[in-house]
């Protein structure tokens, strides 16, 4: 049975998680075997990290790689020896989003996404517009573009914050806010463990993404299958999943966003129509047995 090692970073409730464990299952269904790795196994402050990759392609028989997130997982392949060492098998890459999105504004990042790219067998992005990133980066390289996978399948207002902390920085100004809306609107905060996620879906009026970056969130699909209606930020990442008013709604201001959720709860014909569309889309566009064929074939 061949076997492959999935290199994410997987902080719990995370998109790079979620895909990494359903990327698994897809290998495994199909005879393949698979181990889910972050990079923190394989990179430290004095060793090489190459080599600690080859180490375990020896121990574990490993046929390939998969590196989801190019940057995060990425300087996994650099190297510190006098003498480079190259790794022993192929490899290829799911782009996160914000390795293009965001580090690829990053000059010392740029540096690790572009060597990543150049090495990899294949690459892919789950929208035109990351393939048409990663193509400016390095030409002529082999991105290969699938959508990512749904997953198998309120007058008073209640919002459920879910995920890590991934930016100290953003967080820190993020908790402030939530404290000055604690004062004003009594909000109160919750922590959840990853087991709470789906429960807190199934219970939400709708599914809000305010992010500046995204490559597809797993969030918006994970909702739109399960017949939420979904708020988004209205950026590339989300525009390649939602179409306004169709199958899901979304907003570039604080204003844009107060009126789409008030017709959302106040017109239930209108989330009615949206709900089953965005249900429809995901089940053709984003079918995970789709997705797991084309991840299979690359393997």
């Amino acid at each position: 049975m061949p076997r492959v090692v999935i290199i994410s970073p997987m902080p719990q409730c995370s998109g790079n998680t979620s895909t990494a464990q359903r990327l698994a299952e897809h290998f495994m269904r199909n005879n393949i075997d698979c181990c889910l790795m972050t990079p923190t196994d394989f990179v430290s402050d004095g060793g090489c990290s190459v080599e600690s990759l080859n180490k375990t392609i020896r121990s574990k028989s490993v046929d390939g790689l998969i590196l989801l997130h190019a940057v995060k997982s990425g300087i996994c392949l650099s190297c510190r020896c006098v003498v480079p060492c190259k790794l022993l098998v192929k490899f290829g890459i799911v782009f996160g989003g914000t390795d293009l999105n965001e580090h690829g504004n990053n000059e010392a990042k740029l540096v690790t996404l572009r060597s990543v790219i150049k090495l990899s067998t294949f690459c892919v992005a789950f929208t035109e517009d990351l393939r048409n990133i990663a193509l400016n980066i390095v030409p002529d390289v082999n991105v290969l573009v699938q959508p990512q996978a749904g997953g198998d399948v309120r007058k008073d207002v209640r919002l459920l914050i879910l995920g890590d902390v991934l930016d100290d920085d953003f967080a820190v100004e993020f908790l402030a806010k939530l404290e000055e809306m604690k004062e004003k609107y009594g909000t109160r905060r919750v922590n959840n463990s990853p087991s709470d996620k789906q429960t807190n879906l199934e219970t939400c009026f709708a599914v809000v993404n305010c992010s500046f970056s995204e490559g597809m969130a797993s969030s918006v699909l994970e909702g739109m299958m399960m017949g939420l209606p979904v708020l988004a930020a209205d950026i590339p990442g989300n525009r390649a999943v939602i179409t306004h008013n169709i199958d899901g709604c979304l907003f570039s201001t604080p204003d844009q966003f107060i009126s789409q959720a008030t017709k959302l709860i106040n017109n239930g014909e209108f989330r009615t129509k949206i709900t089953s569309a965005a249900k429809s889309k995901i089940s053709t566009n984003h079918d995970p047995y789709k997705e797991a064929e084309f991840y299979v074939n690359l393997v």
